[in-house]
């Protein structure tokens, strides 16, 4: 996993990153826009980093298909 400075780098929008915030809080976010990497308790993701895709075993496990 490579964390990204959410200052200088920002994924491309519609996917989903694990934010790391100022308090050393995690959280998954569905990244819209800058302001979809601010958290109402922890504040502004400081780094981030993309999240794989889950693998097609977990749709079957789940009962989707995808």
């Amino acid at each position: 996993m490579e964390w990204k400075n959410a200052n200088k780098i920002l994924p491309e929008r519609g996917h989903r990153a694990l934010c790391l915030y100022p308090n050393g809080k995690m959280d998954v976010q569905l990244y819209l826009g800058r302001e979809s990497f601010v958290h109402d308790l922890y504040g502004r993701c400081i780094f981030w980093t993309e999240l794989p895709k889950r693998p097609k075993a977990y749709f079957k496990l789940m009962g989707r298909n995808e």
